[in-house]
């Protein structure tokens, strides 16, 4: 019996402590418009009008001036191209994060000029670059300065939607049903061995 209060007493600490942290984060998803204008490589891997960017952004809430977690993609030739995969901005690893700032009117995004690059795709004498703005549309680049250099980009702006997420609360809620279980199958087995 003391040790089902132990599990109680567990499983409403952790509700407790995950209800102060009830803010999620602000995820948004990036679908860009078909890259209109191509300017291909001599003899290297080109975009063609197929290609698009994609993407996901995470923002601390709408007071955020910039995204915490980056991942934009571009599709190269009709398929899969290359990603920037920042999960955190603040250690970009190998890429380099040139503009990253948001503007949110409520609960709206409004504006975005977003600019990253690096080595992600192709040879080693130029750097791939993925931009995405509200004002100027989107590019992309492969071995930008390179012998290689394919360049692709639109006018058009694409367009951000949300994503569902679970509030961090939620765990909270997984842990009290977890102790509940055990509890449950506790006394299911001290009644089987007849305690």
């Amino acid at each position: 019996m003391a040790s089902n209060r132990k599990l109680i007493v567990c499983g409403l600490m952790a509700v407790l402590l995950t209800a102060g942290n009830s803010q999620a984060d602000i995820i948004l998803q990036y679908d860009g418009p078909l890259l209109t204008n191509v300017f291909p490589s001599v003899g290297g891997i080109d975009f063609t009008t197929a290609d698009r960017i994609t993407g996901t952004v995470v923002f601390e809430d709408v007071a955020s001036t910039q995204a915490k977690s980056i991942q934009l993609s571009t599709t190269v030739a009709g398929n899969p191209g290359f990603e920037f995969d920042i999960p955190d901005v603040l250690n970009p690893g190998l890429f380099n994060i040139v503009t990253n700032d948001f503007t949110f009117a409520g609960t709206d995004l409004v504006a975005w000029d977003l600019t990253i690059d690096g080595e992600a795709f192709g040879g080693i004498d130029g750097l791939e670059t993925l931009s995405i703005s509200s004002v100027a549309g989107d590019m992309a680049t492969i071995d930008f300065l390179g012998a290689f250099q394919s360049d692709a980009f639109t006018f058009d702006t694409g367009q951000f939607s949300s994503a569902a997420v679970p509030e961090p609360s939620s765990a909270g809620l997984l842990c009290l049903v977890g102790v509940g279980y055990a509890i449950f199958r506790r006394r299911n087995k001290e009644r089987a061995i007849g305690v």
